[in-house]
């Protein structure tokens, strides 16, 4: 999964970054739009990889926010239809602004994962739980839906 994202943004960075580059007769707010828009892809391809995670902090906070302001900023001058026209690609450099910022008072990543994809909050919950408990308010696993193994399972 992580090649396909990868590939999928790679390609649409190199799409921004051509446009960006070797667009003819385009002018500076739309060549810096196609450009913000390569940084943007790189940051989303990097971020379906680990080293991603390192991405988070103050300075790509700042970077994708000030994106975020640039797209509704450049067209005040213009109608109110290219205002709004422009909102939809300040609320992606916003999204990406707030989720590249580092988490509140943490480390590490706050939504923390098992090896098998089981949340830790999840998981410490689960384990701390003793069994006789688990079994009168989930029932036997054997009569979960989809795994119903016998024909009444007493519901």
């Amino acid at each position: 999964m992580h090649v396909i994202l990868t590939v999928i943004f790679a390609l649409a960075a190199s799409h921004a970054l051509r446009h960006g580059v070797r667009s003819p007769g385009t002018g500076r707010r739309e060549r810096v739009d196609h450009l913000l828009h390569f940084v943007m892809a790189v940051a989303m391809a990097a971020m379906a990889w680990s080293p991603g995670r390192s991405l988070s902090g103050r300075t790509v906070t700042v970077l994708f926010t000030a994106a975020a302001l640039w797209f509704p900023l450049t067209a005040l001058h213009h109608r109110t239809a290219a205002i709004a026209g422009r909102l939809q690609p300040a609320a992606g450099m916003a999204a990406m602004a707030w989720m590249l910022r580092r988490p509140h008072g943490r480390a590490v990543p706050s939504h923390e994962t098992l090896g098998g994809g089981v949340p830790v909050a999840h998981a410490a919950r689960h384990s701390a739980t003793p069994r006789a408990h688990r079994r009168r308010v989930y029932g036997s696993p054997a009569c979960w839906p989809g795994i119903s193994l016998r024909a009444r399972c007493g519901r």
